[in-house]
């Protein structure tokens, strides 16, 4: 089912005026979330894609060998792009703000949708719709997180109604029909271990695709689709139902599985903070404490691309 909520939002040509924000009450939630930042123009492109991500105030436009190129913005810390590259939607993550921009990072639109706190988002393979996870002032629950879809201008967004409440992250099916979400049910204030599941946009047929079993199988909190969609990479706590131990940083991995349902997913590195996939299949990438890394989708050893280590990224397909 879906319900149109009737959110406002405000649409503005990049004229570099001020723009009108309205804060959501829940913006003191702090959410590390599978996007990236803003992408800035680069002379040339390896011809098997690039990497882009935010690192403190810098965002880092990085090729798999080369130096990158860097764009000072303290404002984007979330991205999701088409599966073409030509459109990314980013976002500040601290309320409802989002910039479309064109595969070289030149803005084409702002929208301020009001009384939401963006967490992830992505853009429809055709490039004519966006979908996003947020928070909501006038949902129940202050921690819930919900999937909502939008036109790529912004307009007409929808709150999409998913059998698991608490929607960590969110990326479109090949045919853009649908979108695999890593869901959770919440109790209260308690949210469980999220799984992977796929919903059509109009809310039916939420079906199954990665069950992850509090203490047995890892949680999956954000992840990237294979282009075929039929396998995903996530990072995920490999010890769900244990407390870490002291001193410990960071307890997720970067784990592969298959979407059918019933698979146990591999562990290619154990840690990670951030994953994407190749868009010609054969790689995927994840960051880490010591710097952002790739590898062969399936596992192997890992390069490292960037000593620059990221908690959000995604994978430019390369032009042409």
């Amino acid at each position: 089912m879906r319900v149109d909520l009737g959110v406002a939002c405000r649409i503005s040509a990049p004229t570099g005026g001020r723009r009108s924000r309205v804060a959501a009450t829940v913006a003191a939630v702090t959410a590390v979330t599978a996007g990236s930042g803003l992408i800035a123009p680069a002379a040339a492109v390896a011809k098997n894609g690039r990497l882009a991500f935010p690192n403190a105030s810098n965002l880092v436009l990085q090729p798999l060998t080369g130096a990158p190129s860097v764009i000072k913005d303290r404002r984007a810390t979330i991205i999701g792009s088409s599966r073409s590259g030509r459109l990314m939607a980013l976002s500040s993550g601290t309320d409802g703000d989002v910039t479309i921009a064109d595969g070289r990072g030149r803005v084409i639109r702002r929208i301020d949708f009001r009384g939401i706190v963006i967490h992830s988002l992505d853009i429809s393979p055709d490039g004519r719709r966006l979908a996003l996870t947020a928070f909501r002032d006038a949902e129940p629950g202050r921690l819930n997180l919900f999937p909502y879809v939008a036109d790529i201008s912004g307009r007409g967004l929808t709150r999409v109604t998913t059998r698991l409440r608490h929607t960590f992250d969110l990326r479109f099916t090949r045919d853009g029909r649908a979108f695999v979400y890593a869901g959770a049910p919440t109790t209260g204030d308690f949210v469980a271990c999220p799984s992977l599941r796929r919903v059509r946009l109009d809310g039916t047929r939420d079906t199954l695709l990665y069950e992850a079993v509090g203490g047995t199988l890892p949680c999956a909190l954000s992840f990237a689709l294979s282009p075929a969609g039929n396998s995903a990479v996530f990072t995920g706590d490999p010890a769900p139902g244990q407390l870490p131990p002291p001193g410990t940083l960071v307890r997720t991995g970067v784990y592969q599985v298959a979407l059918t349902g019933r698979a146990t997913p591999r562990l290619l590195h154990p840690q990670a903070f951030a994953v994407a996939w190749a868009p010609d299949g054969d790689q995927v990438a994840f960051s880490s404490l010591a710097g952002t890394y790739r590898m062969r989708a399936g596992g192997g050893t890992a390069t490292r691309v960037s000593p620059t280590p990221t908690l959000a990224m995604t994978w430019l397909k390369a032009a042409g």
